[in-house]
């Protein structure tokens, strides 16, 4: 049995969505996209999203800060909004170059978050004043991709001269440069478990290194047909989802790597065009899917493992488990 199943399709954006976040309840969500709208839905709600904010340019980044009910956005020129949505009002934009922002991630532990953008910079920035507290620039090309560890004390930026940087956050120093792929690297992705750092990139390949072995890499498999934009993993660190220019989607198992389902639109009724960003809403079991074609598709996990004398694994915890 398919452990994934469509179970929704929101449409609304006029162009490509490139940004999904977390929302400030279980069943809500952000988007933002090339029609610069950034847009709240409801998933008990299918018919109207709620728009949070025009942005000035296309939308290519979004992170919500739950501690301050704040959302960030990251548009194509340069721009981050800071968009206080207690009080429904953009309260910052902050602007260091006029390079594309492509993404954004908030670190609790140091009350800061971090941008990257297409000049090749890595910012650092106060929550507190938002202002910027420092930018490095680490190459000549886009810089498109960030994740923080769960320990919260490093982050992982995915480069586009075909490396990995790993920085210290509390240091703010550069500790580790990895080769990672042959061409620009698209997206990373800790493991919760803090084990591995995944990694996918324009040579379509997903690489697996091993963390506690100075990220060594331990795995590489060519994992879709073209580029690899988005990587999520589930909560227990059993599955992870990878989306690609290639039009799919791929479940994967976490202990062995290999593919457990493929969700495309002949066989799923995916996506038509390229698959940019992953979201996973864990509480529900739901993995979040939006690209090139306007739309964003809900996929409900289902029961990996049918077996009655086992108890039932879903993709976010196994069923019955607390929150």
């Amino acid at each position: 049995m398919d452990p994934f199943k469509k179970q929704k399709l929101f449409t609304g954006h006029d162009g490509a969505i490139y940004a999904l976040s977390e929302g400030a309840s279980p069943n809500r969500f952000y988007a933002g996209g090339a029609d610069t709208l950034v847009t709240e839905w409801d998933l008990n709600d299918v018919v109207e999203p709620r728009v949070i904010a025009k942005a000035t340019a296309i939308v290519y980044a979004l992170n919500y800060v739950r501690d301050q009910n704040l959302l960030l956005i990251g548009e194509s020129k340069g721009g981050i909004h800071a968009i206080d949505l207690d009080a429904s009002k953009e309260i910052k934009f902050l602007v260091r170059d006029i390079a594309p922002i492509f993404d954004i991630k908030y670190s609790a532990k140091h009350n800061r978050f971090y941008s990257v953008s297409g000049d090749g910079h890595f910012s650092t920035w106060s929550l507190e004043n938002l202002a910027l507290v420092e930018t490095v620039k680490l190459c000549d090309k886009k810089v498109r991709a960030l994740d923080i560890n769960p320990s919260g004390d490093q982050i992982a930026i995915a480069c586009g001269d075909a490396s990995i940087r790993i920085f210290n956050l509390e240091s703010g120093k550069e500790i580790r440069r990895i080769p990672g792929h042959e061409g620009s690297v698209y997206s990373v992705k800790f493991s919760p478990d803090g084990k591995y750092l995944l990694s996918g990139a324009h040579d379509a390949h997903l690489n697996v290194w091993e963390i506690e072995s100075d990220y060594k890499l331990i795995h590489s498999v060519p994992g879709h047909n073209y580029s690899i934009y988005s990587i999520v993993f589930s909560p227990d660190t059993k599955h992870f989802a990878t989306g690609s220019r290639d039009k799919t989607l791929k479940i994967w198992d976490a202990n062995t790597f290999e593919v457990i389902q493929r969700l495309d639109k002949e066989k799923s009724d995916g996506h038509k065009n390229s698959v940019n960003k992953l979201l996973l809403m864990e509480y529900q079991d739901l993995l979040i899917s939006c690209g090139d074609y306007r739309s964003i598709i809900v996929w409900k996990a289902l029961t990996l493992d049918p077996s009655p004398t086992l108890p039932a694994l879903r993709f976010g915890r196994l069923e019955g488990e607390g929150n």
